[in-house]
């Protein structure tokens, strides 16, 4: 079903089928902070394994980090900063990839009680910078739930690929104890 053919390197004879995986586990705290001088900072941390088997198999361990501000400007503003992937490289048989570790510092911006906005300036190791842009306008409907609308857009495919790519749009429902998102 998910199989690819596998074929010899230098005489190109049939090897057998390969099924080819990937799994990742994470497992992640996070804690806001209270008193002293990061009063509402929120911190997290996640530790993660990850498998990945094409002809063999590779494994290793990241770790991913986060800090969330608390609320600047009368509550309006709020900063984070993240770092993902880092740690180990997988390694089948003879060669080690480092995975793709990516920084990204952030912020959300209310413009109002239904509008708000988000900038991200994504920084991946390896690969040009890159900034994202979003914006969410949030529906009451009833007292219980809502709907909310959203569109975004990053600079990553500017200048190599015509057309929208780059382009988002979603929708969530939303209610008092969970909700609904597609993108």
């Amino acid at each position: 079903a998910n199989e690819i053919a596998g074929t010899d390197d230098v005489t190109v004879a049939p090897t057998g089928d390969l099924t080819p995986n990937d799994m990742a586990v994470t497992v992640g705290y996070a804690r806001a902070l209270a008193g002293g001088p990061l009063d509402g900072w929120a911190l997290g941390l996640g530790v993660k394994y990850i498998r990945s088997k094409i002809a063999t198999s590779a494994q290793t361990a990241a770790v991913d980090l986060g800090a969330s501000s608390h609320p600047i400007l009368d509550g309006r503003l709020r900063l984070a900063f993240t770092a993902t992937n880092l740690g180990g490289k997988l390694k089948y048989e003879s060669e080690a990839n480092a995975l793709p570790v990516q920084f990204k510092a952030g912020g959300a911006f209310k413009l109002s009680e239904r509008w708000a906005t988000a900038l991200d300036l994504v920084m991946p190791r390896n690969d040009r910078a890159y900034a994202a842009l979003g914006t969410e306008y949030a529906v009451p409907v009833q007292d219980a739930w809502g709907v909310a609308l959203r569109a975004g857009r990053n600079t990553r495919t500017w200048g190599g690929v015509s057309g929208l790519n780059g382009a988002s749009l979603g929708a969530g429902f939303f209610g008092r104890s969970g909700g609904v998102e597609y993108a």
